[in-house]
């Protein structure tokens, strides 16, 4: 972290990139001009070789705080008061280098304290010269203490930084001979005073230096086990700068730090270069921009499926039209020619006419109101959206209700400030109500129902009529042959039957014939595929292949989207029926056998749960930036098989314990690596912007919320707008790990059920099953662990089983009947010590694993 600028919580976090540890791109005093630099000595002579010296003193450098600086004149003056021996008394009366420093909670019992005093540097005091005798480098004379080093040296540690106090030794005899090109003046961490030390006292100087910066010798050291483990560098900066987040953000949470300083600096830049418009414009007028319409609908609350949406992704979302982007004209040269072509107007005036279009139609959606704690309570019966309490998103709308006369609603005493409100729409289920005991919205039941909201929680939303989206015959062609085909996305698709069984002899089995002109009626499928299922594949080849025609050619053949299961089904159903009974040439053998059409009705039902088709509404695609070389926009695909493909399983394995590990450390390490994944991918998919915070959220969260909670008392807060709080929803039914057995499970299996409190009563019994298996059952919900075979006991009873149980003996299929095989052991687990409750899985492989390998299974 860098206390330096005492800047914002939000800022921090967007300015550390993780590239290095330290600052970079402006020079600062920190800087070491030289192991034996002379830039403090006022008094000592210039040299021809320091010419370059002279031009690094000319450049900008970094102001300490004066916070900082009023610490750090106070401590040089404390060094003065030395001793006969010249030792200050740090030394002398404390025995210490380091400056003793007040911990946080006695400073909090001051009644003056200010936000400065909560910095509460760490500051370490370096003057060997006090301690043993330095002999000069040149000429081994003994150096004298000239003056102490104007400013401190910052030192990054694990999660800190510290600050060192240093002097200058001059050399008398040097002064006087004045050697060239030799420095006679010296810093007491210079490499040269450190050599010299006694062994022991030079192992008390806690940094190891560098050109522009300086770390704790403990954290090198453990940069170099973590390089010489796999982690590389970008890993361990940025592993650093998260534990100095991390800090931050609980200095400010337990000392209750609410005000922070102001932004420091603020780049914009947009492909490594920053564009001014004024000066091209030799105007001196500052330009500022209009509206940004993202975050004109956003303060709308209207959906979209990003922040930050393209101007052709706005107009597909709002006005329902498409903007055609991918065209020549985009990427030509010739934009500076005196006259422009035809085309070229066309797509200037598009893109004016549809940023102008989308602002009229998100203007009329009026931004809802919150109601003034001085006003006076809207009416009965006004319409209003519900907010959490970071205000975030509408959690629910209704409309203001009567209060009851008791003033008790649903057992809560109504409150000064609170008001009544009569639920008619749950937006989001699991938004926690902090007015009801933190109740959540879905335990209320079905709407209406009426519910106590602060009113700062509260926003009048006005009524209003959005006409239809079809556009002026005057103005420019916005969507040239599309608009038909993005209304059909966005439509509801057709209900239908869910294929069974007895569905499937539809198409005709492996014993009856070709169809006859298969490859016609095949390829008229794919077309449709295509096409979206709109036009036929001979009007798409009437184009001319030239120019714009060309481009509308290949839009109407390019697949846009995967369609809705209604459709898809029918027409894989169509292939299948088709090309199944084909033959092949050489084994004369039908394409589809058994195995094959059993493969086929499991594609089927895929199709039919909509799991291959893409949803509606939802862009497939979303621009990412400009390529640097070629100037065509780049792309990235929302819908992808990455996350069943190895994305994240490819680095889940490298982040849990390969052995010898308990099912809670697996499970811990899970959850953690999960929260990681999802906070720096789900940033970057969401916004476009690196996660750059730590990953203690719950931390974030409490300072979120001490912050609404004081925001009547303090003038300037920190900006959660981009932080979604989960403190202020309920907790989801999802689980990641270990999976309960569902009660149907449970029945089918002869399992019994988990009883609550029952390991405890059985402890320290004959009976109780062994502790390594508490945490488990308790995660699948039974009475005895579900673990595969791998004890003594169970692999003697497996073998036992399979020569003496009728059950266990094979069928006609070449297996046993694993429905009522597993019952029959989970019978026999049920009142035999030693032996766990099975699945049909476990048992079915325990056939093919050999009996040296049971125990590692």
């Amino acid at each position: 972290m860098h206390p330096l600028h005492a800047r914002g919580h939000a800022d921090d976090k967007n300015s550390a990139d993780g590239a290095g540890v330290g600052d970079s791109g402006t020079e600062s005093e920190e800087e070491e001009d030289g192991e034996g630099s002379d830039k403090d000595d006022n008094n000592s002579t210039s040299h021809p070789a320091d010419h370059v010296q002279d031009k690094k003193k000319n450049r900008k450098r970094i102001l300490l705080p004066q916070w900082l600086v009023r610490l750090f004149d106070k401590l040089v003056g404390e060094c003065r008061n030395c001793n006969d021996l010249g030792q200050p008394p740090l030394y002398y009366k404390h025995g210490t280098f380091w400056f003793p420093r007040k911990s946080t909670w006695f400073m909090l019992q001051n009644l003056t304290v200010t936000p400065d005093d909560l910095f509460n540097p760490q500051f370490f005091l370096w003057d060997p010269k006090a301690l043993c005798k330095i002999p000069c480098p040149n000429c081994k004379t003994e150096l004298q203490r000239h003056m102490h080093i104007s400013r401190p040296r910052r030192v990054v540690s694990f999660n800190s930084t510290f600050w060192m106090i240093g002097f200058q030794y001059r050399c008398g005899n040097c002064s006087r001979l004045k050697p060239a090109s030799k420095n006679i003046t010296f810093r007491s961490w210079n490499s040269c005073i450190l050599a010299a030390l006694p062994r022991a006292l030079a192992a008390e100087f806690p940094a190891r230096l560098s050109h522009r910066g300086a770390m704790y010798i403990s954290t090198v050291e453990w940069m170099r086990s973590s390089f010489q483990n796999g982690m590389g560098s970008k890993q361990f900066s940025d592993s650093l700068r998260t534990q100095h987040l991390l800090r931050y953000d609980k200095l400010h949470l337990h000392e209750r730090v609410t005000e922070r300083g102001p932004t420091a600096i603020i780049q914009v830049a947009y492909e490594s270069q920053v564009y001014i418009l004024q000066r091209a414009c030799n105007s001196k007028t500052e330009f500022c921009g209009a509206v940004d319409l993202s975050t004109y609908a956003h303060e709308r609350f209207i959906s979209l499926p990003s922040r930050n949406l393209s101007l052709s992704d706005l107009c597909a979302s709002v006005l329902g039209r498409c903007l055609p982007k991918n065209v020549p004209e985009r990427v030509g040269t010739d934009w500076e020619n005196k006259k422009l072509t035809d085309a070229q107007l066309k797509y200037a005036a598009c893109d004016a006419h549809v940023a102008l279009a989308i602002y009229s139609r998100l203007s009329l959606v009026p931004v809802p109101s919150p109601i003034a704690p001085a006003a006076p309570l809207p009416l009965a019966g006004t319409s209003v959206l519900v907010f959490n309490s970071d205000k975030k998103q509408p959690i629910a709308r209704g409309r203001i209700a009567r209060p009851p006369q008791s003033g008790i609603l649903d057992g809560m005493a109504m409150k000064p400030g609170q008001l009544a409100v009569e639920i008619q729409n749950i937006m989001v289920p699991g938004a926690i109500l902090p007015s009801h005991q933190d109740r959540p919205l879905s335990s209320f039941g079905p709407p209406p129902f009426p519910i106590i909201m602060n009113r700062a929680n509260v926003c009048v939303q006005q009524s209003f009529v959005v006409p239809s989206a079809e556009p002026n015959p005057t103005s420019p062609t916005v969507l040239p042959g599309k608009s038909q085909q993005r209304q059909s996305v966005d439509s509801e698709p057709i209900p239908m039957r869910p294929p069974g069984d007895h569905e499937l002899p539809d198409i005709p089995a492996e014993t009856e014939g070709p169809a006859q002109d298969s490859a016609e009626s095949l390829a008229s499928i794919i077309f449709a595929l295509l096409d979206g299922g709109h036009s036929s594949p001979t009007s798409a080849s009437a184009h001319e292949v030239d120019g714009i025609a060309l481009q509308e050619g290949l839009e109407i053949l390019v697949k846009q989207i995967i369609p809705p299961p209604d459709l898809l089904y029918l027409a894989v159903a169509q292939v299948f029926k088709t090309y199944s009974p084909l033959k092949d040439a050489k084994t004369n053998a039908p394409l589809f056998n058994k195995e094959a059409w059993k493969t086929a009705k499991q594609v089927l039902e895929l199709i039919y749960n909509g799991f291959l088709s893409d949803p509606a509404g939802i862009p497939l695609y979303v621009v990412t930036g400009i390529g640097a070389k070629t100037g065509l926009p780049l792309y990235r695909c929302f819908r992808g098989t990455n996350s069943t493909e190895g994305g994240v399983h490819t680095h889940l394995r490298s982040h849990l314990p390969s052995s010898e590990s308990s099912i809670q450390h697996a499970l811990a390490c899970l959850k953690d690596f999960v929260l990681h994944h999802n906070l720096l991918v789900g940033t970057l998919n969401g916004t476009g912007q690196k996660y750059k915070g730590h990953f203690s959220i719950w931390i974030t969260n409490q300072i979120q919320q001490y912050t609404i909670a004081l925001q009547d008392w303090i003038q300037t807060h920190t900006d959660f707008s981009n932080w979604l709080n989960t403190d202020f929803y309920e907790t989801s039914g999802e689980v990641i790990g270990v999976l309960p057995i569902t009660p149907d499970m449970q029945l089918a299996n002869s399992i019994s059920p988990y009883v609550e409190g029952y390991q405890d009563l059985v402890r320290g019994s004959a009976s109780a099953p062994p502790a390594r298996y508490e945490y488990l059952v308790r995660l699948q919900r039974t009475r005895k662990a579900v673990v595969p075979v791998h004890t003594e006991k169970e692999c003697e009873l497996f073998h036992n089983l399979m020569k003496e149980s009728p059950d266990f003996k094979t069928s006609l299929s070449g297996n046993p009947n694993w429905n009522k095989v597993v019952i029959v052991w989970n019978q026999i687990a049920e009142i035999k010590e030693g032996i766990y409750y099975k699945v049909c899985s476990q048992l079915h492989l325990c056939m093919y694993i050999p009996n040296s390998r049971f125990n590692s299974v």
